[in-house]
């Protein structure tokens, strides 16, 4: 997926420098008697300017004192034209809000304080910081957008129904707590759309967030480092091309910024519709994250839960179910997964739903259940090491056409497994394909029509004997068979490195 540059939303600051000539900044008199009505405004304390707005008492002409306080939010913003607190009672407030200074909002809480319309709810840029604080943003084009700023803070806020984007920034450090994300994009056909974008930032945090129902991409990090902790991230929905529908996405960037690096901790996904977590390049992290089912097979990722493509990548405690084509994805990676389980994996376009599909990608799986696979619980091409520890692969049954029916179906691959066993499975416990190469040492199996069958490859009855007594064989099954000599070495054929 390529990104799109947002453009400036800054020429859309409303009505111009010229139509606010006339406003007089220090207008006397007001709505308010003196001190601040009490219950008017949040209860908070800050330092530095301060003006307050009001949707149902404020003017145009007001002083912006809580006893003559300013109508809009743009308005007091470019009334302080520096550095300072705006702080707003309930009410809905026109949106294009834009800053070139360190900027705070304050509303009365989510609902209750409304930015809705315009090119953006709220841009800065030239500055250091945004904080925005209690504050619903709704039917911008982009809710929040930023560029350049050492740190974007929103805490307590709702991004919901934006036409395109419910947040884009571009540099610096993000941090999101108690956000909600919801029913963004998908914009226009050939746009990038979704929840969040971040862009070459250092650092983004999300604490406690939710984001639902955004079309593209829940929460996208292009040459970022992206932290979420408690997250929630449902029914990622596809773009305006019908293609693009995935929770998380991160990957390098061609605006520059660091090496790509994600990290889930205590995070939930259900309802994507290409893919759960998507992670090219850099570092990924996943820690007790339970991803959910796929409402769409057929295209891009196929509801593939986890695709990862040259990343390094750990994953423990990761629970992933009811995914299509397969639950972990993993080309040119390097993975280390440790009690991970991938329960009923449905067919994608090749007619296959593999728990695991490794293309030359070091693998390790500890303590992983791999149950209830169409076509083969692990399929792997082209890997120089995948090792296998106390692993469960069962529940497998034939994919689309016959295919499969295996526990591990490996073409030019080395297969270590220690422990564990390799059963409830149709056809074969371990399919070796070409140059591939099995130690197993105390794996139980209990396979249909072998332990190991061998397609392209000779049987060695000293390699058979020593196989047996390593392991507990299938009772009354053969451990060792030569499929090719019985026709039963089936498309596809997971062989053929590329140099």
């Amino acid at each position: 997926m390529t990104n799109a540059w947002i453009p400036s939303p800054f020429s859309a600051v409303r009505g111009g420098a010229a139509a606010l000539a006339a406003i007089p900044l220090f207008a006397l008199g007001g709505c308010y008697d003196s001190p601040c009505p009490e219950g008017r405004w949040p209860d908070v304390e800050v330092d530095g300017p301060v003006m307050y707005v009001d949707a149902e008492y404020g003017a145009d002409s007001a002083t912006g004192i809580c006893t003559d306080p300013v109508s809009e939010i743009w308005l007091a913003v470019y009334i302080l034209d520096k550095a300072g607190t705006v702080i707003a009672s309930p009410g809905t407030y026109v949106g294009g809000t834009a800053a070139e200074h360190d900027l705070t909002i304050i509303g009365s809480g989510v609902g209750e304080t409304v930015i809705e319309g315009e090119t953006t709810g709220v841009s800065s840029r030239d500055a250091d910081t945004l904080d925005l604080v209690d504050l619903t943003i709704t039917g911008a084009e982009i809710g929040v957008w930023s560029s350049g700023l050492a740190r974007v803070s929103l805490t307590d806020v709702d991004l919901d129904g934006n036409v395109r984007f419910g947040a884009y920034a571009s540099g610096g450090e993000v941090a999101y707590t108690d956000v909600r994300v919801a029913d963004n994009g998908p914009g226009e056909v050939g746009e990038t759309s979704g929840g969040v974008q971040l862009a070459g930032n250092a650092q983004g945090s999300f604490v406690n967030v939710e984001l639902s129902g955004n079309a593209g991409v829940g929460l996208w990090a292009i040459g970022s480092t992206l932290d979420v902790v408690d997250g929630t991230i449902l029914d990622s929905v596809f773009d305006a091309d019908g293609v693009v529908g995935r929770a998380v996405e991160s990957g390098p960037g061609s605006e520059g910024g660091g090496t790509p690096a994600i990290s889930l901790l205590d995070t939930v996904i259900d309802g994507y519709a290409d893919a759960g977590v998507v992670a090219g390049g850099g570092t990924a992290s996943l820690m007790s994250v339970d991803i959910g089912g796929a409402s769409a097979c057929d295209r891009g990722f196929a509801g593939t839960g986890v695709a990862l493509t040259s990343t390094e990548a750990t994953l423990d405690a990761v629970e992933i179910t009811g995914a299509c084509t397969a639950g972990v994805w993993a080309d040119r990676a390097t993975v280390q997964a440790l009690d991970v389980g991938v329960t009923d994996t449905g067919v994608g376009a090749d007619g296959l739903g593999s728990a695991v599909r490794l293309v030359e990608s070091t693998t390790t799986l500890q303590d992983a259940r791999l149950d209830g696979s169409t076509g083969a619980a692990l399929f792997a091409r082209c890997v120089e090491e995948l090792t296998l520890v106390d692993t469960t692969l069962g529940g497998v049954v034939p994919g689309a056409g016959d295919l499969g029916g295996d526990g591990l179906v490996v073409g030019d691959t080395t297969v270590v497994v220690q422990g564990g066993e390799l059963g409830q499975v149709d056809r074969c416990g371990v399919r070796l394909v070409g140059d591939s190469a099995l130690t197993a040492t105390g794996v139980g199996f209990d396979a249909g029509l072998g332990d190991v069958c061998l397609c392209d490859q000779d049987p060695d009855p000293d390699w058979e004997a020593q196989f047996v007594a390593d392991n507990t064989v299938t009772p009354g099954g053969t451990a060792v068979v030569d499929a090719d000599a019985g026709g039963e070495c089936p498309e596809p054929h997971p062989g053929g490195c590329e140099e």
